[in-house]
């Protein structure tokens, strides 16, 4: 029975999706095959204050579960400097993590995006007297918009301004203070 149930469920979904134009003719309706709707890309992230500094390189695997919404996961790493105001010592630390991103593209070049990121980092950043070696890891929840534009077929750029809306100034926070600005590139698989 249970080879029956598989055998018609595959024999269902390989059949191929017809459809109808205004000319009332029949035709076959391409469907993009699940490698053709995969993207990868990433996303130089920056941010600069009097007492710190960030640079966030993410490369990033995407999917195109319709042409105006995306989804996909990818990884982080920053390398980090910030000056304590008490002794003006400057400490620079190397944070990683990951992400997972869903996009929504309307009127072809806006782009409004949630980013989940999880950082883990030196816990010495954010407690008095703990080592670098030491590690805590912190969620952020990005949420903002922006433009995209083809560069060529199949390349896209995107720059994004975004907000940490689970931001709490004295929680540790390696992009300082929001907003935060996001310049990605995509290529098509």
């Amino acid at each position: 029975m249970k080879r029956f149930f598989i055998g018609c469920l595959f024999l269902f979904f390989s059949f191929g999706v017809f459809a109808q134009d205004d000319s009332g003719e029949t035709g076959y309706e391409y469907k993009e095959s699940f490698a053709e709707r995969l993207f990868v890309g990433g996303n130089l992230a920056f941010s600069f204050s009097n007492t710190g500094s960030f640079i966030n390189i993410s490369p990033y695997v995407g999917y195109r579960i319709t042409d105006e919404f995306s989804v996909g996961p990818g990884l982080i790493y920053q390398y980090s400097s910030f000056r304590n105001r008490t002794t003006g010592n400057t400490t620079s630390y190397s944070l990683y993590g990951g992400n997972f991103f869903a996009r929504y593209v309307f009127m072809e070049y806006v782009i409004l995006q949630a980013t989940y990121e999880f950082i883990n980092y030196p816990l010495a950043l954010s407690e008095y007297g703990a080592s670098l070696n030491d590690r805590d890891t912190e969620n952020y929840l990005y949420v903002g918009g922006g433009l995209q534009y083809p560069l060529t077929d199949g390349v896209w750029i995107s720059v994004l301004v975004a907000y940490d809306v689970l931001y709490q100034p004295r929680k540790f926070n390696p992009h300082g203070r929001n907003p935060v600005y996001f310049v990605g590139f995509n290529v098509g698989l």
